[in-house]
């Protein structure tokens, strides 16, 4: 016990405290309103909170629901809320390690704090670990996830330098079996985030630290022997992680082989088109590389506004004041609504911005550091940085995407510079910590200091002074829009030159912007350069120093993350910040949703009395009004959601918002792991409002949700589908196709109506085809009239008109096409309304649906051939839900004779079992994505039940892998208390200096 007295008085622990109060200090002024129950407005966090909404409400009174039918008209949990049994214990050493900090303080918290030990690992000064801890926590890429709400992702980057450090002590430090202990600790909290991408990415790096391992280790005697003792030992600690975090590991590996991440069986696209060219085991490429970094965007490392930053208007920003006022009056309009951004992504919240001063001084450590390290570092970044170039260097993607297991189960290639994040301020660290050890050495030969300086330096030089050498500040889209236009014609030639001038105006006001952040980077990089020189020449010391670059890197890092995550505030309000109870309960129920529930209680009377037992089984008393009334929402709709199963589609944003998730079983959603079979179903069919899919899946109601003026959200009720198959149905005819091609495209079908010329005799052609008779028409078509006109010398010119038929709306009403009030303009009017005085081009009427009728056909693949006894059904009888649970469904059926039962549920193959009276029976994937059984003659209770074995199972495994991680440390650090020697370094270098104790 005298030695671990001995350990924890040392004065060196001051230090860490100290450095623990500060991070405290500088996240709770970075975040202040986090203390007085506001949390930042995070649309992703909206999503999730709809998406888990049914979730959570079973789980709160029936325990973990492994399905759910809010989203994407069912599917596992696995990926949007799972509470696994046995990980209290670690769960409570990750509170202890947030300190409890509310959010989003915590997560700037465990930023700072996790890179401070992994520095402190490397046995670097507590003030070097300090200052890298601010370089890495306040990098604006990292601020950005969390206003974003990606969460998930900013816990796994913030554990991510616990990785390494656990690393570094087991094999650099005497007690190795503390640092595999704390190896399996880390690893725990880090899975635990459940951002595997994250996890997956940070592998280069610790297997880049285990090859220079190998070779130290390979050096010394005996060293082998103990490198493979720790390596082995490393490998145990990160299995017991696996297993306290077994219920997301398994969860997630059974569900990812059927989601958009586990192949397709399909070898064409929607447009009939082959996918060979983008299909991989894992997404395609290009959803995998739609969010590139552009080669020349690296440069947003050292100058944030290379690119442009953020997404938004250039007049929107106040920033870009001054710079508007020197634009031409002539362009100002235009350049005020053109976009800031000119990089190669489709968007961006902002840039990955690692900070002038903090690559300064990571480029110096290759030069003055003897810490093997840095060279691993240094391979691993620039390779993922070209990585994340994605499309723009394709043949490198392709490498890795066609032959490095597991790298093309992810999307959205940027996220890979999570590694440059950490590798660059760690190099800067590594380049302070010899700075401050070895200062007169470093003094002898100073021409690299002045050399990384001065090359830093001319590039911004080059930015200031000549910067359309180094990037166009017209992006590729735009360069593509000015080239449409055509200039074989004087008008043509004209617009264009027009245009061009806009332009022109455009790229110098982005010019202005770039330059005014590359001034701003030449000024921080010359003060940064002045503060390391003067303490080399011995002006002052290294805490003078420390604080010094800490106060540059605090202005410069955190000023560019304050553009993109503030305080400011809106009234009385904050303008990026809500209350904790808006977060949780994120939207009042809209117009169209009361719509709904208006119409569900006129058919069922006994829901408005469920409805009032709930709210008056409900205590509201600690809630303000506005708080009351969303709570209200939510009871009244969870009532409806239990006693209730149909769906509902936002036609506003049905597949990138989670809004009618909140309230509804719901067709569409958010999320970026969807069941892969259902994402496809979604490009055939129900993105081109395919009827009888629609109806197939039981959408009953359409809503459209659109924000208020004051941010909220609202919706309005569209329509009540009266084709909705319900809940299941007797089909009577099967059609077997071969494979999966086969089995989606005869799905085919549309509304349809019929086109007839009008009296106004213009000649009107489809798809190139002159039309003389009534023709059936699904809106897909080519369609054009030509006009006629007269001209000075009497001759007729036909202009060639195009037309988008209205067929969805014809299907209500008739519409006419008329001519508009204006010369030359056209409008589809109800033909009610209009009398023989109109001249009507032509007309359309409804003519109901072509193609696939679900109720007449239900399509079955071969490989489920076996389990269907007859290729035709009567379809007599009867089917009705009676019990609804997302793990739980059951039906009463009466027929006279057999039936193929289809249920507009998912089909999934894990999990998920179907009874007849209690006796279980297979489950048929039919119409590409729904179940189906056989039932026979009589009256019968069918049941759908879902367990998933393994989610018991892996409660067992968490319990025992968290008593093994503290068994663990506990060995460590009993072994700690019996050892006499010093706790010297096994780190070997030139240098030996290097391994001083803290």
């Amino acid at each position: 016990m005298n030695r671990l007295k001995e350990i924890l008085l040392q004065k060196s622990n001051l230090w860490h405290v100290g450095a623990i109060a500060l991070f405290v200090i500088i996240a709770s002024i970075f975040f202040y309103p986090g203390w007085s129950g506001y949390n930042i407005e995070q649309g992703d966090v909206t999503n999730w909170v709809g998406a888990s909404q049914e979730i959570k409400d079973f789980r709160e009174s029936e325990g973990q629901p492994g399905w759910t039918n809010s989203m994407f008209s069912g599917m596992p949990a696995t990926q949007i809320s799972m509470d696994y049994e046995g990980r209290d214990i670690p769960f409570f050493l990750r509170d202890v390690y947030r300190l409890w900090l509310p959010r989003p303080i915590s997560i700037l918290f465990i930023y700072f704090l996790s890179f401070y030990i992994m520095a402190i690992s490397f046995r670097m000064k507590p003030i070097v670990a300090i200052v890298g801890a601010l370089a890495f926590g306040l990098s604006s890429s990292q601020l950005i996830i969390i206003e974003a709400g990606h969460l998930t992702k900013a816990f796994a980057i913030g554990y991510a330098p616990l990785l390494i450090a656990g690393m570094v002590f087991a094999y650099r430090w005497k007690n190795w079996i503390l640092g595999v202990g704390l190896s399996a600790l880390f690893m725990t909290f880090e899975l635990s985030a459940n951002h595997l991408q994250i996890t997956y990415y940070m592998a280069f790096v610790l297997i880049g630290l285990g090859i220079v391992e190998f070779i130290r280790h390979y050096k010394k005697e005996g060293g082998v022997l103990r490198f493979a003792k720790i390596t082995g030992g490393l490998m145990v600690a990160y299995a017991i992680a696996l297993m306290v975090n077994m219920g997301n590991i398994i969860g997630t590996n059974e569900y990812a082989k059927y989601t958009t991440r586990g192949g397709t069986d399909l070898t064409i696209t929607a447009d009939g088109q082959p996918n060979e060219e983008i299909a991989t085991s894992g997404l395609d490429r290009e959803y995998i590389t739609n969010w590139s970094y552009g080669k020349g965007e690296t440069f947003t490392f050292i100058v944030p506004n290379f690119k442009g930053g953020e997404t938004m208007r250039i007049g929107d920003n106040d920033a870009n004041k001054k710079i508007l006022k020197d634009v031409p009056s002539q362009g100002r309009q235009f350049v005020k609504g053109s976009n800031q951004y000119w990089g190669d992504q489709p968007f961006t919240s902002g840039p990955v911005y690692l900070g002038i001063i903090v690559v300064f001084l990571a480029l110096l450590s290759f030069f003055y550091t003897k810490e093997k390290f840095r060279w691993a570092l240094l391979i691993v970044t620039v390779i993922t940085v070209m990585l994340s170039w994605g499309k723009n260097f394709m043949g490198f993607t392709n490498f890795f995407l066609d032959y490095v297991p597991g790298y093309n189960k992810f999307r959205a290639v940027t996220i890979i510079l999570a590694v440059a994040q950490l590798s660059v301020p760690l190099l800067g660290a590594m380049f302070l910590h010899r700075l401050v050890k070895a200062r007169d050495k470093i003094k002898e030969n100073l021409v690299p200091f002045y050399a990384v300086g001065g090359s830093l330096a001319f590039i911004l030089l080059i930015f200031l002074a000549i910067p359309t050498t180094v990037t166009s500040f017209i992006s590729d889209a735009e360069i593509q829009q000015l080239n449409t236009l055509d200039v074989s014609t004087p008008q043509g030639e004209e617009a264009f030159n027009y245009w061009s001038d806009q332009y022109d105006m455009l790229a110098e006001a982005r010019a202005d912007i770039m330059q005014k952040d590359a001034i701003r980077s030449f000024a921080l990089l010359a003060l940064s350069f002045l503060a390391v020189l003067l303490f080399i020449r011995g002006v002052y010391n290294k805490y003078i120093l420390g604080g010094a670059l800490a106060i540059l890197i605090l202005f410069d890092l955190g000023g560019v993350s304050k553009r993109y995550i503030n305080t400011e505030k809106r009234g009385r309000n904050y303008e990026q910040w809500v209350e904790v109870w808006k977060q949780k309960l994120p939207y009042s129920a809209g117009n169209g949703d009361l719509e709904i529930f208006n119409r569900e209680v006129q058919k069922n009377p006994d829901l408005l009395f469920a409805v009032d037992s709930a709210l008056n089984a409900t205590d509201f008393s600690d809630m303000e009004n506005k708080e009351k009334a969303r709570y209200m929402d939510w009871v009244k709709f969870r009532t409806l959601n239990r006693y209730t199963n149909y769906r509902v589609m936002d036609m506003s944003n049905p597949f990138n918002s989670s809004y009618a998730s909140y309230f509804h079983k719901s067709i569409g959603g958010y999320h970026g792991a969807k069941l892969g079979r259902y994402q496809e179903l979604i490009e055939f069919h129900i993105g081109k409002a395919n009827p009888a899919v629609l109806d197939m899946l039981n959408m009953k109601y359409q809503i459209a949700s659109q924000p208020t003026q004051s941010g909220d959200m609202n919706s309005q009720f569209v329509k009540e589908n009266p084709t909705a198959m319900g809940n299941a149905w007797f089909t009577k005819n099967v059609k077997m196709v071969e494979n999966a091609d086969e089995e989606i495209m005869a799905l085919e079908s549309s509304n349809a109506a019929k086109l007839s010329i009008g009296k106004a005799g213009f000649p009107v052609y489809i798809n190139g085809e002159q039309v003389t008779e009534t023709t059936v028409v699904t809106g897909q078509e080519n369609v054009y009239f030509l006009f006629p006109s007269q001209q000075v010398d009497g001759s007729v010119v036909y202009d060639t008109i195009k037309q988008q038929l209205p067929v969805q709306q014809a299907a209500a009403f008739d519409l006419s096409l008329i001519p508009g009030q204006k010369p030359g303009t056209w409008n589809w009017a109800y033909d009610e309304m209009l009398d023989s005085t109109f001249n009507k081009i032509m007309t359309l009427t409804t003519s109901g649906r072509i193609g696939w009728d679900p109720l007449e056909e239900t399509v079955v693949d071969n490989d489920f051939s076996d389990q269907i006894s007859q290729q035709s059904y009567s379809g007599e009888g009867t089917i009705t839900m009676t019990s609804y649970h997302p793990d739980n469904l059951v039906y009463k059926s009466s027929s006279p004779d057999k039936q193929l039962a289809v249920f507009s549920e998912i089909y999934y193959p894990l999990g998920w079992k179907a009874y007849i009276d209690g006796e279980e029976v297979p489950i048929i994937r039919v119409n590409y994505v729904l179940r189906a059984i056989e039932v026979p003659a009589g009256e019968h209770t069918i049941e759908f039940a879902y367990n998933l074995p393994s989610f018991k199972r892996s409660g067992t495994f968490s319990w025992i892998g968290s008593i093994l991680v503290l068994l663990m440390i506990g060995a460590g650090i009993f072994y700690e208390t019996k050892r006499t020697d010093e706790a010297t370094s096994e780190e070997e270098g030139e240098d030996e200096t290097d391994a001083e104790e803290v």
